[in-house]
């Protein structure tokens, strides 16, 4: 071989040398820095074009539409990793937002795509059976054991979120639009609360059936814990329809404009044929069925915030009553619902004329923070007796 021949081989093998390393050194730099760097301000740019190609949904079998990838982009624009570098983001597929290499482009240099993780919805709220829309689509109902709905997977991005609420006495509607993005955490936690009104049913004869606008519920008034959800606008009337021994007794037709409705019966004339030995409930029973309301309320209270629901079983002014009204207010606060289990008189004692000591056994369901613990409690409550109703004034 002549030594022009091996000038030429070794030139084109420093060449061939050259080629490699600096491909390598170019792939690097562009790879690493300039193609990431492009992603960021593609998100930045909203350039949906460039994206179809470099942004994907972990697991996600759905393809993505330019929708999509605007609702991603326009939420990603508006969160703190936008001032973030993100090549710390290449390779960390332990968040829920990191970028990965996916091939060649441009025959030469490595492709990185921007991937995102699904999330799961667990949305709370105060009203059982509520329908659950996202983005207009129905999706499913809250679950009337623990008042959830979960579903999956939803896109990271804005979402509307809807409840809607269709009962035979009450229509209850609510949208928001919620965001769902988090770097570690793969379930988002939402509430909604459609706010049902409940009331509280007393009647003279519990015994009697409800009827609502004149239809038939099929209960009787002490089969019932609490009544609804219902409007408070007084489109709904409430009656009471005691049959017994061949005769039919009502009380007055009531609208439903307030958290206590009462239902009277007149029947002074006929308690023989009735099988009452007198015209008045003895006061153990009134007090009785008033405490059994009494804690009814307080739990329904407490679910809706609303003092007013609790308040006509209490004295006003009383330690109780002020003490009651703040309870209401900080457990709502804290997210605190309570669910009555078990309610047992065990004893009454009759201090003077108009007041009374009042002994009761209670269990209730406190739930907080998807979690349900059973809690007894034994009371007893200081009752003052005002014009013939029994009102709380104390509780030790």
């Amino acid at each position: 071989m002549n030594r022009k021949v091996e000038i030429i081989i070794g030139i084109l093998i420093v060449l061939t040398f050259v080629f490699i390393l600096g491909k390598n050194i170019l792939s690097f730099s562009f790879d690493s820095y300039d193609s990431i760097n492009k992603l960021k301000e593609a998100v930045i740019n909203e350039d949906i074009k460039y994206l179809k190609n470099h942004l994907e949904i972990e697991n996600y079998e759905s393809s993505l539409n330019n929708n999509d990838i605007k609702n991603i982009v326009a939420f990603l624009r508006n969160q703190y990793i936008i001032e973030d570098d993100w090549n710390e983001y290449l390779n960390t597929s332990n968040r829920n937002f990191y970028i990965k290499k996916s091939g060649k482009e441009k025959l030469l240099f490595d492709k990185f795509i921007l991937v995102l993780k699904p999330y799961e919805l667990i949305l709370s709220s105060d009203t059982p059976g509520a329908i659950v829309y996202i983005d207009g689509k129905e999706v499913g109902k809250i679950d009337k054991k623990n008042y959830e709905f979960k579903y999956n997977p939803i896109l990271p991005g804005q979402h509307k979120i809807k409840l809607k609420y269709e009962g035979k006495y009450a229509k209850l509607e609510k949208e928001r639009e919620l965001g769902f993005f988090n770097e570690t955490e793969r379930e988002i936690h939402y509430n909604i609360e459609l706010e049902p009104n409940y009331i509280n049913i007393y009647c003279n004869y519990p015994e009697a059936k409800l009827f609502v606008n004149n239809k038939d519920t099929g209960k009787t008034i002490e089969e019932i814990d609490v009544f609804g959800p219902v409007t408070l606008d007084g489109s709904i009337y409430l009656q009471a329809i005691l049959e017994t021994k061949g005769k039919t007794f009502k009380s007055d037709k009531v609208p439903v404009d307030d958290y206590l409705c009462e239902l009277f019966i007149e029947a002074e004339n006929d308690y023989d044929n009735l099988g009452y030995s007198d015209s008045l409930e003895s006061i153990d029973s009134i007090i009785d069925e008033h405490m059994l309301s009494y804690c009814r309320s307080l739990a329904n209270a407490v679910n809706n915030n609303d003092f007013k629901i609790v308040e006509p079983y209490l004295l006003k002014g009383s330690p109780l009553y002020n003490t009651q009204k703040n309870l209401v207010k900080n457990l709502n606060e804290k997210g605190i619902r309570e669910e009555l289990l078990y309610y047992d008189l065990l004893n009454i004692e009759k201090i003077n004329d108009d007041t009374y000591e009042v002994t009761t056994y209670e269990a209730f369901n406190i739930i907080s923070n998807n979690n349900v613990e059973e809690k007894d409690y034994e009371w007893t409550y200081t009752v003052k007796i005002v014009e013939g109703q029994p009102y709380l004034a104390n509780i030790r």
